[in-house]
């Protein structure tokens, strides 16, 4: 669990596996209105 510049908490995970193009950066984060939304991102293969 971590706190963003916001002072919002949020949790964090990253996925890697040997199958995957690249490794995936994700954050769950909750919202005004209290759901929970998951942003995701994937770095550039090399």
């Amino acid at each position: 669990k971590k706190v963003s510049k916001a002072e919002r908490p949020y949790l964090s995970a990253t996925l890697d596996d040997p199958s995957f193009p690249a490794t995936i950066y994700a954050r769950l984060v909750e919202g005004e209105d209290g759901v929970h939304n998951l942003i995701w991102s994937r770095s550039k293969g090399d």
